[in-house]
């Protein structure tokens, strides 16, 4: 490897190749630099350290490699740490975790992880144990592979153990080999080898010749005097001359020269087989213009590479990309057991409920490790107890569930009893939301045409590339491929379907997807279950969705939002920050019934209800399929016709406040209700009719995310009293939403924080200039800055992801300005200043064009205008 002098003579990077066979393990170990004041730049010198292990070792080399030694820096602090994730590598630690539930345990003094083992892909597939040994300060990392080794002396099966400095110093990291062995097989040992995989007609030619005359350089080394070797010689001699990619022959080729004029070293190849020193002039000749050639042809494919990522964003917005957040192959839960009574002679607990013996886990009492030997009811032996343990004190499990049976019945035993709450509850205890829908709502005449095929290519042509495929297995574009004939055929089955004729059995099971709601999620609460129904329905079911809400939107109140056409979250959070603004200046069976109630064709709603009273639900987990599940609550979040029930309830919502509490505004966006009013008082009304709402439909409202909020100080003494929390700042529906005249901007600060982690991915980033500044525009701003409508902040703030943008595209000269950079660049919307400023004109401008009460607002601040220092679009 191309080692720097400086790190040759530091000492910190050994490198090692252990031949066992045909099977080589690489190993670097390396020893990072330690922050203090000895090494002030200690980050930056341990990144130069690992540079050439990243280019030349982890994107550079294959085979079983590991890079282990003590970095003196966590696995998220190094920007090689996340190189060296893309390309398929992984801590040993990280990788017991998340194929066999270990924890994750600290290697430096029992506080911090700072020694690792990084193993290559093709080591993972190889590794069959990892342990973490303790020793005083530094804990030793134990991996084990298993592999079929071809050992040159011995037919046994044995092992081989050795050992690596893990941290620099003394304690050692043990890496043992279990080898099955073989005879070996010699043959191409010493070949030259190809650079480069994809390689042109011409190079693989060339290489051919080459591997022939250095096999005949090695015969006539060997000089054989058998006739059947001279034979063999002659043959291969005969077919070297004769070898195909040469203009007018090997022989011609060679004694043209080279393109200059300059003859070959031979200037003639002889007729004859040539003697040991000719062979070695021709193999040197001819392996210098193939390294040429090679050299030439890998440059070239470089640039057409470049000019090919240069022509499209989509590798840097690929390497941009989050990493997907986690899949439920693996879940793990931490119980806490109040210990109620507890015998120190037998280790006997008495616990406050049973014990749930699920999957592995491991237990402690009062952080001290333990053994639950037996277990019955609420009683537990344990193997110890600690010295000091009084009743009251806790029984912690780290349960990890990894076996696929588990997990699916995990995630059966949470959903099962939701989806079917509602099943034993008689239809007389609806007739309460009933009686009122028809008392209050109108029914409404729906026209809604037969579905033609521009509708249904329509309808196929907003599904993603990616657009997931149900269990029928068909794809989108299998439908837009179809023959117009069968196209036909397939509209003539919808429709009697519509008519009444029962669904395909094939479309009757939803595959879930569980969907991770935070990047951390491990518990079955922490996944949203989305079904993925089969296409032909969900494009149907899309189709009518479509028609059914673009005739229901004229007849909704301007409060309700959610999935109306036309219609977008901003138009709630930023007009109610207009309002903060101005003040400081101045079930399913009884929603079918309503449905059909207001009119909905019979023709829409029969083949729905169907559908939803058939279909089942399975669990998709790790490629495998859990038990089925029916359900009667709700609609499966999936299903196109299920935005249309939503908009029904948030209708009947806004009805149901209208007569209840009139003094009060309703809001909704799909689930998120609202309410504002000019007092606490009729907030308070506002919020039990609400309460009240949610009863008829056996829902609650969720404590932990609501909250409520005031402009004046009166007011806010007021809510004291409420239920929920008060808030003077919060992130509603992707915006900022600040109460009062103060200014507050720590969401906004934490949204600019969360691109701290995308800077070094910019920055190593093999893109041009321009597209890195696209990125900045397009990737960048919209995440950073969401939401900047309502919210007013100090410039300033700019000014550091300005700096932050500069030092991530190169831009260190000193003295050199990055926002006149910004500014005279092809981009200038990729400066933050300029977009904050192109954002909040373009949303203000299309806000005043959809709503005339939010430039009403707008007119009236600035009639009554104050210059107050508040947050808001407005100012």
């Amino acid at each position: 490897m191309p080692w720097q002098r400086s790190e040759q003579e530091s000492g910190r990077i050994v490198t090692s190749a252990h031949l066992l066979g045909n099977t080589k393990l690489q190993v670097i170990n390396a020893y990072g630099y330690c922050r203090g004041p000895t090494w002030p730049k200690a980050k930056q010198l341990t990144e130069n350290l690992l540079s050439t292990v990243t280019s030349h070792f982890v994107i550079g080399g294959f085979g079983i490699r590991t890079i282990c030694g003590d970095f003196n820096f966590s696995e998220d602090e190094l920007d090689s740490s996340e190189i060296w994730r893309q390309f398929g590598w992984v801590s040993a630690q990280r990788f017991a975790s998340f194929h066999w539930g270990h924890l994750v345990k600290p290697t430096c003094k029992g506080a911090t992880e700072r020694d690792f083992i990084w193993l290559s892909p093709e080591a993972q597939a190889l590794c069959c144990h990892i342990e973490v040994l303790d020793i005083i300060e530094h804990a030793t990392v134990a991996v084990d592979f298993s592999c079929d080794v071809k050992a040159a002396y011995e037919d046994n099966l044995g092992a081989i153990s050795f050992l690596i400095n893990a941290d620099g110093r003394s304690e050692p990291v043990l890496i043992s080999l279990t080898l099955r062995c073989t005879f070996p097989d010699l043959a191409g040992r010493g070949e030259v080898q190809l650079r480069a995989d994809h390689t042109t007609l011409a190079v693989r030619d060339w290489f051919k010749q080459l591997r022939r005359i250095q096999s005949l350089r090695h015969a006539i080394h060997a000089n054989n005097d058998y006739t059947s070797a001279q034979v063999a010689r002659c043959e291969h001699w005969s077919s070297i001359l004769r070898a195909r990619g040469f203009d007018k022959g090997f022989r011609t080729f060679w004694n043209i020269g080279y393109e200059d004029g300059t003859p070959h070293d031979p200037p003639v190849l002889p007729i004859a087989i040539p003697s040991c020193e000719g062979i070695d002039r021709i193999y040197a000749t001819f392996r210098d213009r193939f390294d040429r050639l090679e050299s030439w042809h890998i440059r070239q494919r470089c640039r057409v590479l470049k000019a090919k990522r240069d022509a499209s964003m989509a590798g840097l917005y690929g390497e941009l990309r989050r990493q997907p957040k986690a899949k439920p192959d693996l879940l793990w839960h931490d119980h806490y057991y109040t210990i109620l009574d507890f015998e120190p002679s037998t280790g006997s607990l008495h616990l406050d409920r049973p014990l749930d013996l699920r999957g592995q886990s491991t237990w402690t009492i009062n952080r001290v490790r333990t053994t639950v030997m037996e277990s019955e009811d609420d009683l537990c032996q344990v193997s110890s107890l600690p010295t000091q343990l009084i009743p009251g004190d806790e029984l912690h499990q780290h349960q990890v569930l990894s076996n696929l049976t588990e997990v699916h019945q995990a995630f059966v035993d949470f959903w099962r009893p939701r989806w079917n709450a509602y099943s034993d509850i008689p239809e007389e205890d609806w007739l309460r939301i009933v009686n009122f829908a028809k008392a209050h709502m109108r029914p409404i005449s729906f026209d809604l045409p037969a579905i033609r095929p521009s509708h249904w290519q329509k309808a196929l042509r907003r599904h993603k590339p990616t657009a997931a495929r149900g269990v029928d297995g068909l794809d989108h574009r299998d439908f837009l491929h179809m023959p117009s004939a069968l196209t036909a055929s397939l509209l003539t089955m919808l429709s009697s379907i519509e008519a009444g004729a029962p669904w395909p059995s094939q479309t009757h099971t939803g595959l879930i997807q569980a969907l991770a709601k935070t990047p951390d999620a491990h518990e079955v609460a922490s996944f949203r279950p989305i079904v993925v129904l089969s296409l032909l329905y969900r494009t149907w079911g899309s189709v009518r969705s479509r028609q059914l809400l673009a005739q229901l939107s004229q007849y909704l109140p301007a409060e309700q939002v959610g999935f109306i056409p036309g219609q977008e979250a901003v138009g709630i959070w930023a007009y109610w920050q207009a309002l903060v603004e101005l003040s400081c200046s101045r079930s399913m069976a009884p929603l079918f019934w309503m449905i059909d109630y207001i009119g909905t064709p019979g023709f829409v709603t029969g083949p729905w209800a169907t559908f939803l009273s058939t279909m089942s639900r399975t669990f998709v987990v790790q490629g495998e399929l859990s038990q089925c599940s029916l359900s009667t609550v709700g609609f499966p979040e999936g299903d196109a016709l299920s935005a249309f029930a939503m908009c029904i309830l948030d209708w009947t919502w806004h009805i149901y406040a209208q007569q209840f509490c009139p003094s009060v505004n309703a809001y909704s966006y799909v689930d998120n209700l609202g309410l504002l009013s000019l007092d606490a008082g009729s907030l308070a009304i506002g919020f039990s009719t609400m309460t009240s709402f949610f009863k008829l439909w056996r829902l609650e409202i969720d404590l932990d995310k609501s909250y409520c909020w005031a402009v004046d100080g009166d007011n806010r003494k007021a809510l004291a009293q409420f239920p929920l929390q008060r808030l003077e700042h919060a992130k509603e529906l992707g915006g900022s939403l600040t109460v009062g005249a103060r200014p507050r901007v720590c969401d906004i600060k934490d949204r600019m924080s969360r691109l701290d982690d995308r800077w070094p991915v910019l920055k190593r980033s093999a893109a041009s200039l321009t597209q890195k500044l696209l990125a900045l525009s397009t990737v960048f701003w919209p995440e950073g800055l969401h939401g900047i409508l309502s919210c007013r902040f100090a410039y300033s703030h700019l000014d550091v992801l300005r700096r932050k943008a500069a030092l991530a595209l190169g831009w260190r000269k000193a003295g050199s300005s990055p926002a006149m950079r910004f500014l005279l660049s092809d981009t200038p919307f990729s400066d933050p200043l300029l977009w904050h400023h192109k954002t909040v004109l373009m949303d203000f401008r299309r806000l005043c064009r959809k709503s005339s009460d939010f430039f009403m607002r707008w007119a009236t601040f600035f009639s009554c205008l104050q210059w107050r220092s508040a947050s808001g679009p407005f100012l």
